[in-house]
Order: structure tokens, then sequence, then C-alpha cells
């Protein structure tokens, strides 16, 4: 009976360390010196397309979303790389991302797209970090 009971744990044992190692390997790894490299890189492409025309910024934010996460990041470490806000607020700095045509039934109007970097009520940590719209219409 006891053989039957250790073969069980050891198999038990086994697939749980499989599958342990199944789930690190899929965790991005990411440092804050990594991240802030990043930023430093895409600062001036960042800055350059400061209203959003020129796309770099649409480009820079998937870049982000795969290499960078600021959320809970220090904003005083990392705000100088975003330049001055498009549109700021007592809790929110508003970066415009890109201006599009977008298609609604037979209206062709445009459409702001822009990044919204949440911070926390003492401006001090970045709490949310995503994209975002204006809908003229």
């Amino acid at each position: 009976m006891k053989t039957g009971y250790l073969r069980n744990n050891s198999v038990f044992v086994i697939v749980f360390i499989v599958a342990l190692s199944g789930c690190y390997l899929k965790v991005k790894v990411q440092t804050k010196q990594t991240c802030v490299k990043f930023l430093k890189e895409m600062s001036y492409s960042w800055q350059m397309d400061s209203i959003g025309l020129k796309g770099s910024r649409s480009i820079i934010y998937v870049q982000m979303q795969e290499r960078c996460d600021i959320v809970g990041m220090n904003w005083s470490e990392v705000k100088d790389y975003f330049g001055k806000p498009n549109m700021e607020g007592t809790v929110v700095s508003k970066y415009n991302l890109r201006y599009y045509s977008k298609i609604d039934s037979s209206y062709n109007y445009p459409v702001l797209e822009y990044i919204s970097v949440d911070l926390d009520n003492e401006r001090k940590n970045v709490v949310g970090f995503q994209k975002r719209f204006i809908d003229p219409w």
C-alpha cells in the first residue's frame, strides 16, 4: 500500500514541477533598469511626434506593451522620457497617440487616440497606462 501511495505522490510532484516550470517560462521578465533603458531609447521619437501625426507613438505604445510596463513605477523617474503631456489633470497625464479617420455608418470623421497615464492621488506612482479614444460625435 505504501508503494502505491509513494508512486502517486511522485507522479503528482513531477506533474506539479513541470506545470510550475511552464508557468515560469511564460512570465515576462522585466527589470526596472531594462524598462528605463527602453524609455530612454524611445524618448526622442516619442517627443518628436508630439501631436501624434507621424505615427511614432503608436509604434512605441505597442513596443511598450511587450517590453516595458510602467505601472507601479514612480512617475518622477519616467515622466521626462514622455515630455510635456498634451492634456494634464490632477491625477492623469494624457499624450496624443494618433489621429485617424474611422468609418461609422456613412460618416467619416476624425477620432483622437491617446495614451492615458493614470497616477495615484499624490501623483507619485503610475497606476494605469492604457490607450483611449476621444470621439467627437
